[in-house]
């Protein structure tokens, strides 16, 4: 007997029926824009199936949505397995529905409500985008220096020695020890002057010294 396969896509559902592998599913999204068209040839092959079936057929439903018009049709598709069943041959149907899917699992219950048949209504997880693993590396933000641009310095600015012109200066602080006498004298009369550090400038090249 012919295999009959068909490949879902975002409005009809996958399909594959196959008696030499005992593979019968129907699964995916069923809103087909034409829903006789599409479940016409799924009837036509159970009716042919029916004439010799196998010792057991186990029908799989793995829909995640279904429209009002392909309920009809499932419907008719649940009937004839009823009639397979009916008629001697062991049938077992399992209803699978999203496990957060309410709406698809009441379906289930109101379909053997009308449908006289052995069935199972379970739970399933249905596949979502998965998450990066967790050693993936991960792209790095930007850098951005924050550090405020340095003021540029004009040359006038730059010190040199006045001795031998060089700009390899360092400033000191240099204590004159008879003016820091006077300045403790100053302060236990109540003066609070404090002129004993001097500020100089020292020319790393030649050792010259100046004041500011």
């Amino acid at each position: 007997m012919r295999v009959l396969r068909v490949e879902g896509g975002e409005d009809r559902p996958d399909v594959i029926l196959d008696k030499e592998n005992n593979i019968f599913e129907i699964s995916g999204r069923s809103i087909p824009e034409d829903v006789t068209e599409f479940y016409d040839p799924i009837l036509l092959w159970l009716d042919e199936y029916a004439q010799e079936p196998l010792e057991e057929t186990v029908f799989n439903f793995k829909l995640e949505y279904y429209n009002t018009a392909s309920s009809r049709l499932l419907l008719d598709v649940l009937l004839k397995l009823e009639d397979i069943f009916k008629d001697g041959h062991k049938v077992f149907v399992n209803w699978y529905y999203p496990h957060n899917d309410g709406d698809i699992e009441d379906g289930g219950k109101d379909y053997f409500d009308l449908v006289k048949i052995p069935h199972a209504i379970l739970p399933r997880e249905v596949k979502t985008a998965q998450p990066a693993p967790e050693n993936m590396e991960k792209p790095q933000p930007a850098v951005v220096n924050t550090e405020p641009e340095p003021e540029s310095v004009s040359n006038d600015d730059i010190l040199k020695c006045p001795s031998c012109g060089s700009e390899d200066i360092e400033r000191v602080v240099e204590s004159n020890f008879v003016q820091k006498m006077a300045d403790v004298f100053k302060s236990l009369m109540g003066s609070k002057s404090d002129s004993s550090d001097q500020i100089v400038y020292k020319c790393k090249t030649c050792g010259n010294k100046w004041g500011e």
